[in-house]
């Protein structure tokens, strides 16, 4: 809980993270679950809530000083969802792309009222528009899962090997642990990923907030590979085949820019950009 703290004080897109985990633990303690709900586990997620409300309470007094007004943590929620349905050239994102909306709304010297009006005129225009809205979320959804990394590796947009080596084993990986009989232990081991995931669509898609949780795709992944492992009797022709799809990824990394330009051409040909 202190740890989740710590965290939402540096990066307030977890904020509601602990509330679904502890929501969460609580439906897999009903009765529908087949088992005796304990009174005695209740009481340890409300001290789990509130070790971890503890931290931030400190915070929000700080902001209501500061603002004289109730801000939990940050002021950019507004900032960011508007500018992730006004993205710049009208596909790129993490960009701030000023408009006459936003020049209007800077104007306004509150913070708070400038997150209030930039979280409004984002509502209205999804609302006036939600044909393109659907097109921003895809778009979003493109970046979120980019093997182009121009945020950490480079600004050039360098291929990612390792997370294209990855995502085939996890997504498999995925859909395999959700058809497990029990599969209770592995939604808390999917839930960090399907929470960012979700609130990094709503918000900016960025191939940085996927690093956050890149940790637990590896789990996943090598957990498919290693079940695949022990499913296939030829485990040389296996073996191979893996480390054939790791060198083609390692080869289209070395060659980068021409990989970057056929992909765009591909997206280009299909009006994805």
């Amino acid at each position: 809980a202190l740890s989740l703290a710590l965290a939402t004080l540096t990066r307030s897109i977890l904020f509601l993270f602990p509330f679904l985990l502890v929501g969460l633990d609580l439906v897999f303690n009903l009765r529908i679950f087949g088992e005796r709900f304990e009174f005695r586990k209740l009481k340890k997620m409300i001290v789990f809530i509130i070790i971890f409300l503890l931290p931030i309470s400190c915070w929000t007094y700080r902001n209501y000083k500061v603002f004289n007004s109730f801000v939990p943590l940050a002021t950019e929620a507004g900032h960011a969802f508007y500018f992730s349905y006004h993205p710049k050239d009208g596909k790129i994102f993490g960009v701030a792309n000023p408009d006459e909306t936003s020049k209007e709304i800077l104007k306004n010297p509150s913070e708070v009222e400038q997150n209030k009006l930039f979280m409004q005129a984002a509502i209205e225009s999804i609302k006036k528009d939600p044909i393109q809205a659907l097109k921003y979320i895809g778009l979003k959804n493109m970046y979120f899962w980019s093997i182009f990394d121009w945020e950490i590796l480079g600004l050039e947009g360098i291929y990612n090997f390792s997370t294209a080596f990855i995502i085939p084993f996890f997504f498999f990986g995925a859909c395999w642990l959700l058809f497990l009989k029990d599969k209770r232990p592995f939604i808390f081991l999917l839930l960090p990923i399907i929470y960012i995931y979700v609130m990094s669509i709503i918000f900016m898609g960025l191939p940085r907030n996927r690093y956050t949780i890149e940790q637990f795709m590896i789990i996943i992944a090598s957990f498919c590979m290693m079940r695949l492992f022990e499913i296939f009797k030829q485990k040389g022709i296996y073996v191979s085949s893996v480390l054939c799809w790791l060198g083609f990824n390692v080869y289209l990394f070395i060659n980068f820019s021409a990989t970057k330009e056929w992909f765009k051409l591909f997206f280009e040909r299909i009006n994805l950009w």
